[in-house]
């Protein structure tokens, strides 16, 4: 088992070590967003993955513990701008990396 707080840490330094390795292309932005986040943020990746792959909404409203829909529904805005921002950089925008 993890003693308290250990999975914490594991994904914090693994999220940092991720944001420092200059081999894998991101920006700047991105980078510190990175070395900012911890575990809560694997929920959101869940959610918008979840998202993106058509689970249907009740189901990934059950597996969050969320009381709302509208609580994830926040998914589905993530997904659709993340959506967005890549067709505009398949289609040479700019506007995907700011």
């Amino acid at each position: 088992g993890f003693a308290p707080g250990s999975l914490w840490r594991i994904v914090t330094k693994t999220l940092k070590a991720v944001a420092a390795d200059e081999r894998i292309e991101m920006t700047n932005q991105e980078r510190e967003i990175l070395r900012s986040r911890a575990t809560h943020a694997l929920r959101h990746t869940f959610g918008t993955v979840a998202v993106g792959n058509d689970v249907p909404l009740d189901v990934i409203q059950k597996l969050l513990g969320h009381a709302s829909l509208d609580t994830t529904s926040i998914y589905v805005r993530a997904e659709r701008k993340r959506s967005i921002a890549e067709i505009s950089r398949f289609f040479g925008g700019d506007k995907a990396r700011k």
